[in-house]
């Protein structure tokens, strides 16, 4: 197209006759009027036409240049996916590679293995029997002397057990003072505690860590006062020990069953809710964690005909690897929890520890020691209690002690009735609380 325009321009400014044949050589010599004649013809293009002449065939060149240039950025891209394909396969050729070797080698491997379980089928079978002789030979004596591991094991488990209770035994020997020892009822000369709770949650939370944090660190106290008792003596029978205005109750037993399912009955027969037609009703007044509770224990008749007793009590469980230590006490008020026992009648204090030991899988020991103190006034008149016969001697009466051993009877056979039934035990035949009264020398002992 650029050159048919070229061509017709040039055409155009040469002024040739439309009339002039193709052959060159035709073309007659002008003459001077012909020559006259072309001077006087005005010419066809003037500048505007030159001009636009011009833009027509810049625009022309312009196209071109862009066909060219997009051209050309089809090419780049072209050769850089080019680029980026062989760096692709590149990329895998090497990972395939890599793989093939590592295949190599687990092939080699295999085959080396497969040719050493090759070489052993081909053993001699005599020379196999003399090897499993031996191995037979060898295993024997590997499960004689793990046997023997095993029984020296317990015996020096049980001697650790016996040794570690007699190295705690003079212990408490050494630095308890021998008063203590000597004068078994020495708590009976201790000031009546009470404990209050008040506050907050946070507040209330430790007073619980602290009153219970008490409690355990006086459990090798109580078992020491245990044992004064009534010495390491086992028997299934309770025995208490009457004072004026405070009344022990101390026990030591074996049970037949394993240690675990003891402990965890144990553990319920205080902390289980109980209603009903009992004499003595639990209810929970807060769980502070799985081994802490706060109940409030109900006694029917505990302060008189149709005037029942309230208590409010903290139980805590201390777990070991053989050993479960059960802790309670009494708190005298609760401003979330008040009581609303009579104040003019006295205040009665109960704390208790109680011990379960394992001595073998199917056999523990319960040590169990509970103080009750009361500030019940001492009179005269005597109170009445005929579940216990052997209480009921007026030389062995007193007026505190008296209403303690009727708290007791109440409580004491609601607990060991859930103990039994949580380890499947017979209830017993003959009565299980024996009533001791403390000795002249002790009542020497705490005179002022």
């Amino acid at each position: 197209m650029i050159t048919m325009k070229h061509e017709s321009s040039q055409q155009l400014l040469h002024h040739e006759d439309p009339l002039d044949g193709d052959d060159d050589d035709d073309v007659p010599e002008p003459t001077q009027v012909h020559a006259k004649d072309l001077e006087a013809t005005p010419v066809a293009f003037s500048a505007d036409d030159v001009s636009m002449l011009h833009y027509y065939l810049e625009s022309a060149d312009e196209e071109g240049m862009t066909k060219h240039l997009q051209e050309r950025k089809r090419l780049d891209r072209h050769r850089i996916n080019n680029i980026r394909h062989r760096q692709r396969k590149q990329c895998e050729h090497a990972d395939l590679r890599k793989m093939a070797e590592a295949m190599e080698h687990k092939l080699r491997v295999l085959q080396a293995r497969a040719a050493r379980r090759k070489a052993t089928t081909h053993m001699d079978p005599e020379e196999t029997l003399r090897n499993i002789e031996k191995w037979k030979e060898a295993t024997k004596s590997e499960k004689r002397r793990r046997e023997e591991a095993v029984e020296e094991k317990e015996l020096l488990t049980a001697s650790t057990t016996s040794h570690r209770g007699l190295i705690q035994m003079y212990y408490k020997r050494i630095l308890v003072d021998s008063s203590v020892l000597n004068n078994p009822l020495l708590l009976e000369n201790e000031p009546f505690v009470m404990n209050t709770l008040i506050g907050c949650d946070h507040t209330r939370a430790q007073g619980y860590r602290w009153i219970s944090g008490q409690m355990h660190r006086q459990l090798d106290v109580a078992l020491s006062y245990l044992h004064s008792y009534i010495g390491h003596t086992i028997e299934e029978k309770t025995k208490i020990f009457l004072g004026d205005s405070s009344v022990d109750l101390v026990r030591h037993r074996m049970w037949p069953c394993p240690f675990a399912v003891v402990a965890q009955s144990g553990w319920e027969s205080f902390t289980r809710m109980s209603t009903g037609n009992l004499p003595r009703k639990t209810s929970s007044l807060e769980v502070i964690d799985v081994n802490t509770c706060y109940t409030r224990i109900l006694i029917e008749d505990g302060i008189g005909p149709n005037q029942p007793l309230t208590l409010n009590m903290l139980q805590r469980r201390f777990v070991e690897d053989s050993r479960v230590v059960i802790t309670f006490r009494t708190i005298a008020e609760d401003s979330t929890f008040p009581l609303n026992n009579p104040i003019e009648h006295g205040d009665l204090s109960i704390a208790g520890w109680l011990s379960f030991e394992r001595v073998t899988d199917s056999s523990a020991r319960c040590r169990v020691f509970v103080k009750f103190r009361s500030t019940v006034e001492n009179d005269e008149e005597v109170v009445d209690l005929t579940a216990i016969p052997s209480a009921t001697a007026t030389n062995r009466k007193t007026r505190a002690n008296q209403w303690i051993m009727s708290i007791i009877a109440k409580m004491y056979d609601a607990v060991d009735t859930a103990t039994l039934r949580g380890v499947n035990a017979p209830a017993p035949a003959t009565p299980q609380l024996e009533v001791l009264r403390k000795t002249e020398q002790d009542e020497a002992a705490q005179s002022p």
